[in-house]
C-alpha cells in the first residue's frame, strides 16, 4: 500500500537506492514525471466526459475553457521538458536523455 511522502522523504529514498550523483537527478526527474501525471489526471477527470464538460460549461464556461487550455499547454510543456536534450548550454536538463547521461 502506498503512502504520502514529503519531497524530502522521497529524496532520502532515492539517496538510499542510487549513488549520490544519480539520486539528485533521479529525484528531479521523478518530480517532473509526477507533476505531468497530476496534470494529465486533472485534465482527464475534468474533460474526458461530455456530462462533466456540460456541467463545467453551464457553471463557468470562460474559466473552465481557460483551465482546459492551461492544462493542455502545461502537459505539452512538461512532455517537452522530459524529452529535452541532456544539456542546454552549461545546464543539465532533468530529461530522459539527461538521466541516461548521468547513468553512463
Amino acid at each position: 500500500m502506498s503512502r504520502e511522502q514529503t519531497a524530502d522523504e522521497v529524496l532520502e529514498e532515492f539517496r538510499k537506492a542510487y549513488p549520490e550523483s544519480v539520486a539528485e537527478f533521479a529525484h528531479r526527474l521523478w518530480n517532473d514525471i509526477c507533476y505531468l501525471n497530476l496534470s494529465m489526471s486533472a485534465y482527464l477527470q475534468l474533460y474526458s466526459s461530455k456530462e462533466t464538460v456540460d456541467i463545467l460549461n453551464s457553471s463557468a464556461p470562460h474559466f473552465f475553457g481557460w483551465l482546459q487550455n492551461w492544462l493542455r499547454l502545461t502537459i505539452y510543456l512538461q512532455i517537452g521538458r522530459l524529452t529535452d536534450p541532456a544539456q542546454s548550454g552549461d545546464r543539465s536538463n532533468a530529461s530522459f536523455a539527461g538521466f541516461a547521461k548521468v547513468l553512463r
